[in-house]
C-alpha cells in the first residue's frame, strides 16, 4: 500500500526524491522509518522507494511546493 497513492496504480519505479528537512515526518508518515535517508548539506535529504507512479502520486507531490522535487529516475522527474 506505501506504493500506491489513492486508488490508483501505475507503473512500479524506484523513485528518488529530494526533501527538504522540515517534510522528513510526512515522509515517514508515508513510507515509514525503514528506508534509506542520506543527508545533503543538512537542509534537505534525499528518499528512495518503489512507488506506482500515478497522476496521484505527481499531486502528491506537488503539494509540498518546492520542498519536495521528484530527482530521478529521468522519465519520472521529466513528466
Amino acid at each position: 500500500m506505501q506504493q500506491m497513492f489513492g486508488m490508483f496504480n501505475g507503473p512500479l519505479k524506484r523513485v528518488t526524491l529530494l526533501c527538504e528537512n522540515r517534510f522528513a515526518g510526512a515522509m515517514i508518515d508515508r513510507f515509514g522509518t525503514g528506508r534509506c535517508w542520506c543527508l545533503r548539506r543538512r537542509r534537505a535529504f534525499y528518499h528512495d522507494s518503489e512507488i506506482q507512479v500515478s497522476p496521484q502520486f505527481f499531486g502528491w507531490v506537488a503539494g509540498f511546493g518546492t520542498g519536495v522535487v521528484v530527482s530521478g529516475p529521468p522519465e519520472v522527474r521529466a513528466r
